[in-house]
């Protein structure tokens, strides 16, 4: 299988929302990429998830994204250690099926380019 990429060009509503399913690959989520657009980037306020759709797990939750380019390469706790608090140890966040990207507060008609990253 290899590296396997989803490529999401966003384009804003009105009221500065937009949501986007995609088919993900089986298996892990390697990495996530934000690319603004040059002249009209989301706002500075803009929320981003993406959910990953038949468990419910979010795979990226970042608020106030910013104007500038990023990447994430995001993991998840293993367990708790005997006493609740959260263990140190991380892994891959798995997927299953499909997977929705979705901004909230991006600004009336504004752009930018999101890559998804996912592998064995």
């Amino acid at each position: 299988m290899g590296v396997q990429r989803a490529v999401i060009s966003v384009t804003t509503d009105a009221s500065g929302d937009y949501s986007e399913t995609i088919q993900s690959p089986l298996g892990r989520f390697l990495q996530f990429h934000y690319i603004p657009d040059g002249s009209s980037p989301l706002a500075t306020g803009a929320d981003l998830t993406v959910t990953e759709d038949d468990t419910g797990v979010v795979l990226i939750s970042n608020v106030n994204i910013g104007l500038s380019a990023f990447t994430k390469a995001p993991r998840q706790i293993t367990h708790l250690n005997t006493d609740g608090t959260a263990d140190t140890i991380t892994d891959f966040v798995y997927t299953v099926g499909d997977v929705t990207l979705t901004i909230a507060q991006g600004g009336n008609a504004l752009s930018g380019v999101f890559y998804l990253y996912f592998g064995e």
